[in-house]
């Protein structure tokens, strides 16, 4: 029989589907024909017996049958087709497109394509004719008649090569495979297989049989395998549902253990790991509740490491933490030898990635661990529908409950990325799963298997063992106090932990010194005591290689104690932690065994110990609030993507944007730093956004659909636009028509000149995909990729010395010697297939003996791993299989480190570093093509793009360089279709189920209080956990809080919600529990300030209003002040940050501007207008409020007024906006900043709020308040006109003071003696029994010259005095001592915290020496350390930036408070003394308005309320104005027993504006220069009239030409000037200079004379 003539043939197709060339070659591989014309073809065609070609059927012949000049009939010869046939021939090398070495940057070549299909043809030929005869026959007799393989086997046959025999193929199969199935395999699905899917089975035939000769082979069918015959997924699962298992053998085999673990379970039987495997093994579905070390994971590992063995099926774990898919994976590499494995998360870098995907898709992964974020992703579906899934394992099942304590969104959709995942990979058979937690309640349990009941027809059988562990013992330690929990800490880790493994859990961060207790902080503190590196810290905010690196460290031991937050303890397996420390409770019961049972997972008596504070629950409800999903978001979210559907969608109804955009356009974004991936802020408000798109699609609002992630294109940059432009004509030309090609270069320019730009951007007049009416984006932008016009690099920086301690050279060289070692060390004459012993923990002790080093055990396993997966040798247990001898192995490692080294010094020297002067550790490449071809010419020789990859590993591996993802930009933008017939609103019935969700948070927290408080009292826990797990929730409150349910559902504690409510009035109460907008409208000292702060506690506790939604403005710094301490004092420290303002303070916020000394000189009226002007000009800005607090409202004036209605209108929240104002219009004082009580019933209108006065006095006796209600009546039009105050103050005699009753006394005394009379007065009898300290006192006036003649009077008598005066014209930032304070606290080197501020302070007074002002500095430091639980740059700054001289020395003890009646506002005194003046005196004079009249009644009406026991009125009766009008009420009066003389001495102290600052131009004062405080200068009047201040014969300063009047003025009353010394010196700003200049102010002592 004549051999057949063979014909290769080989078409390229171009992108319109137009067969553009040709090439046909004969059996000799003699070139026919190349070209397009089909006719020149035919005289080829004719005479040929067998048509070869790879893909042939599929592609070539599709694309030949549409040309109309060659006969069909030509094409119904036999066909060879190369690909299908080495598919099955080469079934171990499943990537079977031709290998093109021809081509670099070349276009394809027919001819050349044809001959690389001859030569696989021939191999295949050769390798088929190598099978055993009993091979050949069982292929044969299944594909003989199948078109793919017919024509082949007649070629051999007519060759003379193959002589077939037909077998009989089930007989043949059970022969092969008995040990490997069950007899009932072939009884009952053998024979169908066999006549109805020969092609297929021959597929899984030979792949199982490949798998069987190779040890762990990692074979695979090829994807387009599984795609176009899709019933091969049919037969491999029956041969996984008939497979014969022996999983004790392979528990051995596998992980060295000799028997399965057994639990008891409640009801005192047993439950195995064993059953649970091979309930896995036999297709089950499962849901098992193991305690946490109870070995979970094994179950899971075990089976699909048993079957990927045999079978090419991949198992995936969803997990929802980092630390736990990483940790679980080393365990399997390192302390099992089991390397085929791996995780996808975003902490891989690029090449990590690369590998993983390639891994994946090639077979050398069979378990892989999966983030549930990723089920969203189509590159992730892409993935894994090549290959064939075993089993889904849900790891942390309690996910998927919204019972659950760890509710996560993504774990819902689950179930419709099983689906899409079966579609892709045409499965017919249901995928297995397997659910795991630690932590499953029944309701929990009964929700997760009615998930998958209704959306997958899933039945989980359920396998639970308890909860307890025999050899977790607890403990739980309670403290009052911080600093005593910290020192109970500190006390455990020194004599009980020590230097065993240890883990203390806390509930933050502390990644920005947001709580002292946060991890990082928590560490630093112990750290610092310690005195050495004790712990590290590990939370979910830092970068993923930091988290990597500290959490490798502590699993090998480098490290023994870690702080941490939750993000590490899902999963993490160190199997000899003694000590689990809690700082404080978590959250839930599930929460806290999980945690805990980090302990003594080798089954060694281990502890857990709780240090409790009371607060903690208060703590936990407060974080859980903060995370809430509120009804009004949801609804805003809705509102928005319905008017972005409108808007862009019109026709699609689909939504397609970033979270980002997503969650502005809802209203919910403000201050969120999205470019940061480690904003806490950030990450909650996405998990806040994919909640609310969930029960919005839950209600067929919205249809979630996969999320589209891009990849941002750059441009190629070697030609410019135009020579760019040329190209494509000459590419494109003749295959587009001319709209789509200037559409081509459209994009292609929107991509040069944008240099970043993601596809779905692009907008262009097209659509994304192809329609009928021609190319979409998507297509044009392919062919652009496709000639290399655009490319998405692949990015990476290369970070050197990634560990600081040690250079990247450095480390390469200790690794080369650890490795070094090791060869010298263990035998010499071994060869491929040798085994040796070993020991490493004595290897890791002889080599670090040998180098004199620490341990080196991590890098031992790094090193054996590595060439592990580079196939060079294997390691079971204690034995290390060589699979080539020593000397390759040797050598193979020299040629790494040789090129590392080289590779390292090639970095050094090159550009790459250059470029990077201020950082030279951080290097950023290209892309790794640009960087290969780089490399290669430094080397001066090839260098691969595989070759540097394995080289880039091997450096990241060991930390010598750390790769990351440079500007490889990936952004994930959420795709929304609209529901079907959407409802209209997101109502209160919609929002059900999420409120209980929440709500049973609520109780979680309640309960695990209730569970810590039973640890501490000895109780017996282990019936409380039982049953909280094992019986109906209901059944478990009934039990344990009978009557106390209403308790469970209060977001706050028993004690704080008694203190909360119960320390209140009624009145009080009522504002709390209103829900409308609330004026409230207080008497003196009615608690206005204590209802406003309970009233914000509520909001945050109750409500769970978040900081940033609140905003508290207030009239003057000390209530600002004063509002911060009392809130933080009810709910804690982690609300300092809480935004409270003077409304001065919040215009500056809101124009970006610091309070530095440029803006001491504007006036707060132009600061609040140009916020106003702010806003107007920018209408899209949102402002986050939903709370605006308003006190002190009877004071603001209509600047600060549009303001507040401005905040309004910008906030996101404005119409739903909750506003409560408080004030007093009885007290309304400050009509010269514009001040006006008008804007009280304007506020009513605005916000359409209900008023509630408050009538008690809780400070004054009765006598006092009748006496100023009666005072005030005066006055006209007033809210509270026939309102009766009560005082709440009770009169009590203490023995060791007895006070008189409460007394209101006028003084009669002429006008110019009343101050003269104060000494004779404070020495009176009845006020020396009355007055238990001078503080006590204070001594009231109408404006600040009078307190010159005051203080001097008492102090010349030995009184000492603090003064609360209006501003002198500076602030205290402005001091030289003050200002190198702060400059020193914000050193970014040495930032101020609470440990160092008085080495600060010592610091700053060495150097100006004991001052009043470093006085005033150590009082303030003092007030910080006691008032801050931490201290950072920002709480400095805020503190000092706004606080005054007077309001530091109020605190001042023992001395008499001398106050105008303005400063004295807010404040109290037992005895209050009112000096009377001449301004008061004129009140009722004709040319008096009546507005002035009123604010000076309503002035005095405030320094009477002052007085807490007596009222003194130093007033004259003949001349005082008001006794009239007070005639009804009783009055003591009284006069002085002698004459008043005058006082011999005054002083003056000038201000800035007494002083001539353009002087300062002309004359610079160095502060080094600066004369000290106190110093006595000398004075002459100049010719102008003014005052020179002289030092030194050097004219210091010039006073203005008003102060020198000033002067005049008491010189002319018979004073002259005794001394003057320097006061004060501070930098002031001169606008014009625009330079900061140091001035004096100075203290004049003038004498009678």
């Amino acid at each position: 029989m004549p051999t057949p003539k063979l014909l290769i043939l080989d078409t390229e197709v171009n992108h319109k589907g137009k067969i553009e060339c040709v090439g046909l070659i004969d059996e000799e591989g003699n070139n026919l024909y190349k070209g397009d014309n089909m006719s020149a073809m035919l005289p080829y065609l004719r005479h040929w017996d067998i048509l070869v070609g790879h893909n042939i059927l599929k592609h070539d012949l599709q694309f030949l049958l549409q040309t109309k000049e060659i006969p069909i009939s030509l094409y119904q010869k036999p066909i060879i087709d190369t690909l299908w046939l080495s598919s099955l021939i080469f079934i171990r090398y499943p990537y079977h497109a031709l290998v093109k070495d021809y081509k670099l940057d070349k276009t394809n070549d027919p001819i050349q394509d044809a001959k690389l299909c001859l030569e696989l043809l021939k191999q295949c030929e050769s390798e088929f004719l190598s099978f055993a005869p009993e091979l050949q026959n069982l292929l044969f007799t299944l594909l003989e008649k199948t078109p793919q393989f017919q024509t082949f086997f007649e070629y051999l046959i007519q060759k003379g090569v193959f002589n077939p025999q037909i077998i009989e193929i089930k007989a043949e199969l059970r022969q092969r495979f008995s040990s490997l199935v069950q007899e009932s395999f072939f009884e009952e699905v053998c024979d169908h297989f066999i006549s109805e899917c020969k092609l297929e089975l021959a597929y899984v035939l030979r792949l199982l049989l490949v798998k069987m000769q190779f040890d762990r082979d990692i074979s695979i069918l090829p994807a387009w395998i599984i795609q176009n015959l899709p019933k091969v997924n049919d037969i491999l699962h029956a041969f996984l549902q008939y497979k014969i298992y022996d999983a004790k053998r392979e528990l051995k085999r596998y992980f060295w253990y000799d028997e399965f673990r057994s639990f008891e379970t409640a009801d005192g039987k047993k439950v195995s790991q064993q059953e649970v495997v091979e309930a896995t093994l036999n297709g089950e579905d499962i849901l098992a509740i193991f305690s946490t070390g109870g070995g979970k994971s094994l179950t899971f590992q075990l089976p699909a490491l048993m079957i990927a063995e045999q079978l090419p099926y991949l198992t995936l774990v969803i997990s929802p933490l980092q630390s736990l898919m990483k940790d679980q994976v080393d365990v399997l590499n390192h302390r099992f030898n089991i390397t085929n494995v791996g995780y996808l998360n975003s902490t891989l870098n690029p090449l990590e990635r690369k590998e993983v995907n390639q891994k994946v898709e090639f077979g050398g992964i069979d378990l892989l661990y999966l983030s549930p974020e990723m089920l969203r992703s189509q590159s992730t579906i892409k993935l894994l529908s090549k290959r064939l899934i075993a089993r889904i394992v849900i790891d942390e099942a309690h996910c998927f409950s919204k019972w659950g304590h760890d509710f996560r969104i993504d774990y819902m959709f689950i179930a419709d990325f099983i689906k899409e995942l079966s579609k892709k990979n045409k499965s017919l058979t249901t995928v297995k799963i397997s659910c795991f937690t630690a932590t499953g309640k029944r309701d929990v349990t009964e929700e997760i298997k009615s998930y998958f009941k209704n959306k997958l027809w899933n039945e989980l059988r359920e396998f639970r063992s308890t909860s307890a562990r025999s050899n977790l013992h607890y403990e739980v330690l309670e403290s009052h106090t911080e600093n005593e929990r910290f020192n109970q800490l500190l006390e455990l880790l020194e004599n009980r932990v020590q230097n065993q493994p240890c883990i203390i859990f806390t509930r933050y961060t502390g990644a920005d010194s947001d709580n002292e207790h946060g991890a990082k902080n928590l560490a630093d503190k112990i750290n610092e005591i310690m005195g050495y590196k004790f712990c590290a810290h590990y939370h979910g905010r830092m970068k993923s290689e930091e988290k990597r690196s500290i959490q490798d460290n502590f699993i090998n031991g480098t490290i023994s104690s870690i702080v941490a937050t939750n993000a590490f303890w899902m999963g993490v397996d160190k199997n000899n932690v003694r000590f689990v420390i809690h700082y404080g409770i978590p959250s839930s019961i599930e929460n806290y065994l999980q945690e805990a049972g980090r302990a003594g997972r080798d089954s060694q008596d281990s502890t857990c110990i709780i240090l409790y504070n009371s607060e903690d629950i208060n703590a936990n409800l407060q974080l859980n609030k903060s995370g809430e999903v509120k009804q009004k978001e949801i609804l805003s979210l809705w509102s928005s993507i319905k008017r972005n559907f409108w808007k862009f969608h019109t026709s699609q109804q689909v939504l397609v944007k970033s979270p980002k955009m997503l969650i502005k356009d809802a209203g919910w974004l403000w201050n969120v730093d999205f470019d940061n991936q480690y904003c806490s802020t950030k990450a909650q408000q996405e998990t806040k956004l994919k909640t609310a798109l969930f029960f919005l699609e839950k209600f067929w609002f919205i249809k979630r659909e996969f999320n589209r992630t891009k990849v941002r294109a750059t441009a190629n940059k070697n030609l410019t636009l135009s020579e760019q432009f040329i190209k494509i004509d000459q590419i494109f030309q003749s295959i587009l028509p001319k709209t789509e090609l200037e559409k081509l270069k459209e994009i292609y320019k929107l991509i040069k000149s944008s240099q970043v730009i993601a596809i779905e951007d692009i907008n262009i007049g097209l659509p994304l995909y192809d329609d009928e009416k021609g190319r979409g984006v998507q297509s044009l932008v392919n062919l652009l990729r496709g000639e290399k016009f655009i490319e998405n690099d692949d990015e990476i920086s290369l970070i050197l010395n990634p560990t600081k301690d040690i250079t990247s050279l450095e480390k390469l060289d200790r690794i080369d010697k650890i490795w070094t070692a090791f060869f010298d060390l263990i035998q010499s004459n071994i060869f491929q297939g040798s085994e040796i012993y070993f020991d490493k923990v004595k290897l890791n002790t002889e080599i670090s003996k040998k180098l004199n080093a620490g341990t080196i055990a991590h890098q031992i396993d790094q090193l054996l791993l590595l060439f592990k997966k580079r196939k060079k040798i294997q390691i079971s247990g204690s034995t290390m299989l060589f699979l080539c001898n020593l000397l390759e192995l040797k050598q193979d490692f020299f040629w790494l480190v040789k090129d590392a080294q080289d590779f390292l010094s090639f970095l050094l020297e090159s550009n790459y570093s250059k470029s990077q002067k201020e950082n030279k550790d951080l290097l950023f490449v290209r892309n790794l093509r640009l960087l290969s071809e780089a490399f290669s010419q430094y080397l001066q020789k090839s260098y691969s793009l595989v070759d540097l990859e394995l080289l880039l590993k091997f450096l990241h591996l060991f930390e010598i360089i750390r790769i990351e993802g440079g500007l490889f930009l990936y952004q994930t933008k959420f795709q929304l279709k609209r529901g079907e017939n959407p409802p209209q609103r997101f109502t209160k019935e919609h929002y059900t189920d999420l409120e209980s969700f929440y709500q049973k948070k609520t109780e979680q927290a309640h309960i695990m209080d209730e569970f810590a408080k039973r640890l501490q009292q000895g109780r017996w826990i282990d019936r409380f956990v039982e049953d909280y797990f094992c019986n109906e929730y209901s059944d478990f409150l009934s039990k344990y809080f009978k009557n106390r349910k209403e308790e469970l559902r209060r977001s706050l504690s028993k004690e704080k919600y008694q203190k909360l409510y119960e320390s209140l009035s009624e009145e009080q109460q009522s504002i709390l529990k209103e829900k409308d907008n609330v004026l409230i409208i207080a008497g003196p000292w009615a608690g206005k300030t204590k209802s406003l702060v309970h009233k914000v506690a509520s909001l945050i506790l109750e409500d769970g209003i978040r900081k940033e939604e609140f905003l508290l403005l207030t009239f003057s710094r000390s209530a600002k002040f004063e509002l911060k301490k009392r809130i933080i004092d009810l709910i804690g420290p982690q609300w300092y940050f809480l935004q409270i303002d003077t409304f001065h303070s919040y215009a500056l916020k809101l124009l970006q501007k610091e309070p530095i000394p440029e803006l001491f000189q504007e006036t707060e009226s132009s600061i609040i207008r140009q916020a106003i002007k702010y806003l107007r000009e920018n209408p899209a800005l949102q402002l986050p409020y939903s709370v605006l607090i308003l006190d002190e409202f009877q004071d603001i004036n209509d600047e600060q007024f549009e303001l507040v209605t401005q905040i309004k209108a910008y906030s996101s929240n404005g119409d739903e906006m909750k506003a409560i104002a408080a004030g007093d219009d009885d007290q309304s004082i400050f009509s010269f900043t514009g001040g006006n009580i008008k804007h009280i019933q304007q506020f009513k209108n605005l916000f359409n709020a209900k008023e509630i006065i408050l009538t008690s006095n809780y400070r004054s006796t009765q006598e006092l308040v009748d006496f100023s209600s009666k005072f005030i009546q005066l006055n006209s039009n007033r809210i509270k006109e026939n309102t009766q105050f009560i005082s709440k103050v009770k009169q009590q005699k203490n023995s060791l003071f007895e006070k008189e009753a409460s007394k209101i006394q006028v003084i009669n005394l002429p006008l110019d003696q009343t101050l003269n009379y104060l000494p004779e007065f404070l020495n009176s009898p009845f006020l020396q029994k009355q007055i238990k300290y001078w503080s006590s006192t204070a001594i009231l006036f109408h404006n600040n010259e009078t307190w010159l003649l005051i203080d001097n009077i008492l102090k010349k008598e030995g009184y000492k005095t603090t003064l609360l005066l209006q501003e002198n014209g500076y602030k205290l930032e402005q001091t030289l001592e003050f200002s190198s304070f702060i400059k020193s606290c914000e050193d970014e080197q040495n930032p101020v915290t609470k440990d160092n501020i008085s080495s600060k302070l010592e610091k700053i007074i060495a150097i100006y020496w004991e001052n009043k002002n470093t006085k005033l500095l150590s009082i303030l430091v003092s007030h910080l350390v006691q008032e801050n639980a931490f201290l950072s740059p920002r709480i400095l700054r805020d503190s000092i930036c706004w606080i005054s001289e007077q309001e530091l020395l109020r605190s001042e003890f023992g001395n008499i408070i001398l106050s105008t009646f303005h400063k004295a506002k807010g404040l109290e005194f037992d005895n209050v003394i009112i000096c009377f003046d001449e301004d008061i005196a004129r009140w009722n004079e004709r040319n008096q308005t009546k507005n002035k009249k009123e604010e000076l009644i309503r002035l005095l009406y405030v320094a009477m309320t002052r007085a807490k026991n007596n009222l003194f009125l130093l007033w004259n009766t003949q001349t005082n104005p008001f006794l009239n009008y007070l005639s009804k009420y009783s009055l003591e009066y009284t006069s002085p027993h002698s004459e008043v003389k005058n006082k011999k001495e005054i002083w003056l102290i000038t201000s800035c504006s007494d002083i001539n600052l353009w002087y300062h131009d002309l004359l610079y004062v160095h502060p080094s220069d600066a004369f000290p405080l106190e110093t006595k200068v000398n004075y002459t009047f100049n010719l102008d009239g003014r005052v020179d201040f002289i030092q030194d014969e050097m004219v210091l300063q010039s006073s203005s030409k008003l102060f020198s009047q000033k002067l005049k003025k008491w010189i002319s009353k018979n004073y002259s000037i005794k001394t003057i010394h320097i006061h004060q010196r501070l930098w002031y700003y001169l606008k014009e200079q625009k330079k900061l200049v140091l001035v004096y102010l100075f203290k004049i002592i003038l004498k009678h004379r």
